[in-house]
């Protein structure tokens, strides 16, 4: 298969993973209001954000599970199960009754759901970045992991713009919203085909063909062997997914429930940020290529910390041209963090424990920092007001650079000491 091709499956089915997994963010003010119904819509608000953040607290899990079966059974069956399980999870989540017709259970499904959605995607984008690299080889790799990275944002894209198109058009109320999940299940079986059609990894075919014998405890393995390469992916991920899920799983709930925006209005100031980050993103991988990856990131975590209460100020106190400068300048740190993320932690392990070791490293900051975003965002409102969330992306740069120093010093020193 030409390499082209692989690219273009590979990305097209992390598309609509994302567009699965991220369209309940989209209409997380109505899921509340439906699934969870209550007097105080702040309240509302919280407990559909943190059916949100359920869905990424099985992620390590998914990272568990899919980074065995990728490894040992290879990366296009890894793919295609999380594919499958994505699918048939959004297309429930579009036929689920409501709180109002089956009571206590309508929640209690919906946390069930959103817990298999977070176990597919669990697998997803570290094994599409692994199963492009692996495909393309060593060249353009900064490119190539951002472009996966891109076909994130991408499919939350496509959730807002397919949400704009409804709003537009038949209007969102307690029933249409659920056309956008169908819609989900819907290309999902497209997906699915291109996932079938992909070849193996040459990389994961030459393991085969050395018979290499799989450990029948990765996790182990890896935390005895690699455990500071999953600390440093781990605070990668910290910094970098509650950048991205403050723009993918929180702003739009936050300028219509918070600030008072319309709906419309809401929805094209998100649009415009992430086709501000799809754009960046392979910008930033150029550079990551030009650069390395550790100056890149580096960039985004001091451009985090120092520049993003500032930029979000001008968001939720301005208007017109500065408000969009502000949204923009986000999408600067978000890209500069997110465009080096693979390449980095591709490079930290080795073929026979790739897959398993970036996606439980990965999964774990996404689930602890990313997929938490939107209902801590909403709590810290609640005590500081609108710059509450800008304090939080403060709070995560900073367990980037704590990190990350702390592993290079120790590294630094291990080495010293293994030359005397």
């Amino acid at each position: 298969m030409q390499k082209h091709k692989v690219i273009i499956s590979a990305i097209t089915g992390n598309i609509v993973e994302y567009y699965d997994f991220g369209i309940y963010a989209v209409f997380a003010g109505i899921i509340g209001s439906l699934f969870f119904p209550s007097v105080d819509v702040t309240m509302e608000l919280i407990l559909a954000f943190s059916v949100f953040s359920v869905g990424f607290m099985m992620r390590p899990l998914g990272g568990i599970v899919f980074g065995y079966i990728g490894d040992k059974f290879g990366r296009k069956k890894a793919l295609i199960i999380s594919m499958l399980g994505m699918s048939i999870s959004t297309l429930c989540i579009g036929l689920l009754p409501t709180y109002d017709s089956i009571g206590i259970f309508a929640p209690i499904i919906l946390v069930l759901i959103r817990m298999l959605q977070g176990l597919c995607i669990g697998g997803e984008g570290t094994g599409s970045a692994i199963f492009i690299i692996e495909h393309i080889g060593g060249s353009r790799i900064g490119l190539m992991g951002s472009l996966i990275m891109t076909s994130n944002i991408v499919g939350t894209l496509l959730a807002n713009v397919v949400a704009m198109i409804l709003n537009l058009t038949i209007g969102i109320n307690d029933h249409t919203w659920r056309y956008c999940f169908i819609f989900g299940a819907v290309m999902g079986v497209f997906g699915l085909y291109f996932r079938i059609q992909n070849k193996e990894t040459p990389v994961f075919e030459k393991l085969k063909a050395e018979n290499y014998q799989h450990k029948k405890t990765p996790v182990i393995n890896l935390i005895q062997n690699k455990k500071y390469a999953i600390i440093s992916i781990l605070a990668i991920a910290a910094s970098a997914t509650s950048i991205t899920y403050l723009v993918r799983g929180y702003l739009n709930v936050f300028l219509t429930d918070c600030m008072g925006y319309n709906t419309q209005d809401a929805l094209q100031l998100t649009i415009f940020t992430l086709t501000c980050l799809t754009l960046l993103l392979p910008v930033c991988g150029i550079l990551t290529d030009r650069f390395g990856t550790n100056a890149i990131l580096n960039f985004g975590a001091f451009c985090t910390f120092f520049g993003i209460l500032p930029a979000w100020s001008l968001v939720v106190n301005t208007s017109g041209f500065t408000q969009l400068l502000g949204l923009f300048c986000i999408s600067v740190m978000g890209a500069a963090m997110g465009a080096p993320a693979y390449p980095y932690a591709i490079n930290s392990f080795p073929p026979a424990i790739r897959y398993s070791g970036i996606a439980l490293g990965w999964n774990l900051g996404n689930a602890l920092f990313g997929g938490t975003t939107p209902v801590i965002c909403t709590l810290l409102f609640e005590y500081f007001g609108k710059l509450g969330a800008a304090l939080y992306l403060i709070f995560t740069a900073s367990i980037f650079i704590i990190l990350r120093w702390s592993v290079s010093i120790y590294m630094k020193r291990l080495k010293r000491s293994k030359l005397s």
